[in-house]
């Protein structure tokens, strides 16, 4: 069918172009299966460690590298409030340095990926004066990262996901580091989830407990009132006990002189 043939044709062609990009741009990876599967993994996912476990590793199973680390900050200072390194010994990053790093908001705004082998050029002459391609080089080169992809600060969050070599010191192919930001993009719109419900929560358990303390607090009132109605009662109950005995004497004499009354009316009309 000579009218098939071009769309023959075209399909023919898109599979062979999607068969070698996966076998040699992705490595050997299919990034279709491994997107939708992420997607699926932490689409519902508000626990911050779990997503970044899952990231991690991800990326360390599919892309042959063995060290990853994820870090995290708040958006007001950007101090380190979680992180996580596969590969990595403990407490090998300065946190001071990647905060400052963090910090460069022209460079980590736009979730540019940082490659240590093109840092020299890449961020042009008025970054190189004010000696940030030598703070970041500096990192990269002593912690033995490749590869730098900030979180995406367009959805409001601040971080960053540094990658080591390639096992076979093999560089990056264009297509991988595409894919990786699309991940990593993925990844932030997750981790921004995870941390506005961490908020949520947070804002409940104040909420709970400023409500528990009202509640202790109207506990009290209802006892202080309950103790001083006690009060009052016993209060009554002793002034009428000393209302009680002058009364009855007043009584008494009040008879008395009722009776003496009589008794004298009488005598007075024999």
């Amino acid at each position: 069918d000579l009218h098939s043939f071009p769309t023959r044709r075209s399909s023919d062609l898109n599979l062979l172009k999607g068969t070698f990009l996966e076998k040699f741009a992705y490595g050997g990876v299919e990034p279709q299966k491994i997107a939708n599967e992420y997607t699926r993994q932490i689409s519902e996912e508000l626990n911050i460690d779990k997503i970044a476990t899952t990231i991690t590793t991800l990326i360390t199973t599919n892309f042959n590298v063995e060290k990853v680390g994820v870090f995290i900050a708040s958006k007001s200072d950007n101090k380190i409030i979680y992180e996580k390194e596969i590969g990595y010994e403990l407490n090998q990053f300065d946190k001071n340095e990647i905060k400052t790093l963090m910090e460069y908001e022209d460079i980590f705004s736009d979730g540019k990926v940082i490659i240590r082998s093109e840092i020299g050029g890449t961020f042009g002459k008025d970054q190189d004066k004010n000696g940030f391609s030598n703070t970041i080089y500096s990192l990269m080169k002593d912690n033995g990262v490749n590869v730098m992809i900030p979180l995406s600060r367009k959805i409001n969050i601040s971080g960053l996901v540094v990658i080591g070599e390639k096992m076979d010191k093999i560089d990056f192919t264009v297509e991988e580091l595409k894919f990786l930001e699309s991940l990593i993009l993925n990844t932030s719109v997750a981790i921004s989830r995870a941390l506005i419900y961490k908020d949520v929560e947070k804002f409940n358990e104040t909420l709970q407990d400023k409500v528990d303390e009202q509640t202790q607090d109207l506990k009290n009132k209802v006892l202080e009132l309950e103790e001083a109605r006690h009060k009052e009662k016993d209060m009554v109950d002793i002034m009428g006990h000393e209302l009680r005995t002058p009364a009855t004497i007043v009584k008494l004499n009040a008879d008395l002189l009722e009776k003496y009354e009589t008794q004298v009316g009488e005598d007075k009309e024999s």
